[in-house]
């Protein structure tokens, strides 16, 4: 135990202080400037730049690259975000800041969600702030924790997990502020549908019509022109989108059902035993695997069913999943495949026979 906490401030250390890192690890050094309170083309921003909208008016949705002059960031992007506007209600709170010091907020909370996203999956408080601070080293982390946010989404799903029984309501609304990000976590509603927990499917509905009308009457244009925009098709037909489920259309119309299968597989598994932890993990799986868009962060929401399976004693496909990351670059021809190798290999983790 001591060992992993100096080992987890030996990390602060590099990535605050030392800052060893040059553009050639651009996920570190990326990490280290927002921890650090510098300045770079952070992506975070066109979350700031759509709140700004939904408070002061204007378009939701400019062409990133002219948007991103008003913030000192020279980004020649040709197309405007592919975020829904309920993403840019979550990044409200970064209102107060000017920009550069909310991402520095932003990546310390990130930090702090991971360990009590760890912390509600029954991981020790001893043993989860040093992970959290560890999987700096992690390119997905490295990447979503400082200028996205997926790990807000990975902690909002784990926080719906632990509430799901004493507070359905509160779960429910949990698990609706983590399909504002990405819709896709959505699905994992889902679960409350196999354990009847009407309640909290309650709960998750009225957030997310609660999130939508107040869009509605902060900037009713955001939802018209999220509709409207073109760069989510563009981004969908890029080559290096990483989506499963968009990988293996490519191959065939049909392939997309393997996907599916493997999925369903232990879905059902989990649904005949009324083993509501693996009920969850799978439809976070499934989060990931069914998005339109993916990159390499896109996958910190695996998070979730890393944890269950660890506890189950299946820390061969943990690290497996970790380890992938490590093996093909964050960006490139290769990259491509990591979310739907790493949702293949945590299926399979879940189809073997375990007992809860």
């Amino acid at each position: 135990m001591r060992r992993l906490w100096m080992t987890a401030l030996l990390t602060l250390f590099v990535f605050v202080i030392v800052r060893p890192f040059d553009n050639s690890l651009i996920g570190y050094n990326n990490a280290s400037k927002a921890l650090s309170g510098e300045p770079f083309n952070n992506e975070l921003v066109q979350d700031i730049i759509g709140a700004n909208a939904l408070l002061n008016g204007g378009p939701a949705y400019p062409v990133l690259g002219e948007a991103f002059l008003d913030y000192g960031i020279k980004w020649d992007v040709k197309h405007a975000t592919t975020h829904a506007p309920t993403a840019f209600l979550l990044a409200l709170p970064l209102m107060l800041f000017e920009w550069v010091r909310g991402v520095q907020l932003w990546a310390w909370f990130g930090l702090i969600l991971l360990a009590l996203g760890l912390m509600a999956l029954g991981v020790p408080l001893s043993i989860a702030i040093p992970c959290a601070v560890l999987l700096l080293w992690w390119q997905p982390v490295t990447f979503g924790a400082v200028q996205q946010m997926t790990v807000v989404i990975f902690a909002l799903t784990a926080f719906a997990y632990r509430l799901r029984s004493s507070h359905p309501y509160v779960s429910g609304a949990f698990l609706a502020l983590a399909s504002f990000p990405k819709m896709f976590p959505a699905v994992i509603a889902f679960a409350f549908t196999v354990g009847k927990n009407y309640r909290a499917l309650m709960g998750f509905m009225v957030t997310v019509l609660l999130g939508v009308l107040l869009i509605a009457i902060m900037n009713t244009s955001a939802i018209v022109d999220y509709f409207n925009i073109e760069s989510s098709a563009y981004t969908i037909a890029r080559t290096d989108n990483a989506s499963p489920i968009v990988i293996l259309s490519r191959l065939s119309i049909f392939a997309p059902l393997v996907l599916i299968a493997l999925l369903g597989t232990p879905l059902k598994r989990g649904m005949s035993k009324k083993d509501d932890a693996q009920v969850w993990a799978v439809m976070s799986v499934a989060s990931v695997a069914l998005l339109p868009i993916a990159w390499v962060y896109s996958i910190v929401p695996l998070l979730f069913p890393m944890v269950i399976l660890w506890q189950r004693g299946q820390i061969a496909y943990v690290i497996a999943t970790l380890s992938l990351s490590f093996i093909f670059p964050p960006f490139g021809a290769l990259s491509i495949y990591t979310p739907l190798i790493a949702c293949t290999i945590l299926c399979v983790g879940f189809m073997r026979p375990i007992d809860s």
